[in-house]
């Protein structure tokens, strides 16, 4: 895959353009586990990584910041992403690769069609409502800075 050609490293631009790229592979998988840039216990931080994921229609196991897929669902309207999302609330990194892990190597052995249900209404969720979710993120990390 060209993405991963080390004469990229000096054209972030082009290198840039082909990450935001759904690719044949994503489009076929029956899941994903997404792994964020720097997970951390303090903040949520998505990049297209999970963007991608979603807009794909693709269940997913999320590695990234603790509670990410919870204050997903709780504040912006989703669905659980895959099987069991109860990982995600799990403080301690390690073991919530090692609960991802588990699901996933599990992962046909859960009842699926109600998996797979969600991530379609999570695709048509971040097309349909994405603006009003920015922008009213956007409003309330702008009163926050007041």
């Amino acid at each position: 895959h060209k993405i991963h050609s080390l004469d990229l490293d000096m054209d972030i631009v082009e290198l840039q353009r082909l990450a935001q790229i759904v690719d044949e592979k994503q489009l076929h998988s029956l899941f994903e586990i997404v792994c964020e840039t720097s997970p951390s216990n303090s903040h949520i931080f998505l990049t297209e990584k999970f963007l991608k994921c979603v807009s794909s229609e693709t269940p997913l196991l999320f590695l990234g910041d603790y509670k990410t897929l919870t204050t997903l669902k709780t504040y912006y309207g989703f669905n659980d992403f895959g099987p069991d999302d109860t990982y995600d609330l799990e403080p301690d990194y390690n073991k919530r690769v090692e609960n991802v892990l588990n699901i996933a190597k599990n992962f046909f052995s859960h009842p699926l069609q109600k998996t797979y249900d969600n991530a379609k209404r999570n695709a048509e969720h971040l097309f349909s409502k994405f603006d009003q979710i920015h922008d009213n993120y956007v409003e309330k990390a702008l009163l926050c800075m007041k």
